[in-house]
């Protein structure tokens, strides 16, 4: 198969390619990087490319399987990186119980007893229904 059909292919199903792929990821950039590595692996696999109908259910296949791989591999590295706190400037051996779970609202390894994690609200001298004023 000639690189003009290939062309062609995307001409016709990319837009197919690319809503299969956004109906996976759910995600704009993902889908269309997605949508791109597809018809970048037809073009290297141009010998093995079936001939008309055979061809979208082929190329459909390629997307989903790339779309579910890479859903695979979010998975497995857990967390975005943008999720994560930055930590690289702390120096070794610095406390970590900031970034430890806290328990009945309080840090980790604290020896003062907490009677209430509610936060202390400035009381209202005026009469029910008046809006609060900060006196």
């Amino acid at each position: 198969m000639p690189e003009r059909d290939v062309q062609e292919l995307y001409r016709r199903y990319g837009a197919v390619i690319y809503s299969r792929c956004h109906r996976i990821l759910r995600n704009n950039a993902a889908a269309e990087d997605a949508a791109q590595e597809t018809f970048l692996r037809v073009h290297r696999h141009l010998s093995s490319v079936p001939q008309a109908e055979e061809a979208v259910r082929w190329i459909y296949r390629i997307a989903t399987n790339h779309c579910l791989n890479e859903l695979r591999r979010e998975r497995m590295r857990g967390r975005t990186v943008d999720a994560v706190p930055e930590v690289a400037d702390q120096p070794f051996g610095e406390d970590w119980s900031p970034w430890l779970p806290r328990i009945s609202g309080k840090p980790r390894g604290s020896t003062t007893s907490t009677t209430s994690i509610r936060p202390k609200l400035p009381r209202c001298s005026a009469s029910r229904g008046a809006p609060w004023s900060p006196t």
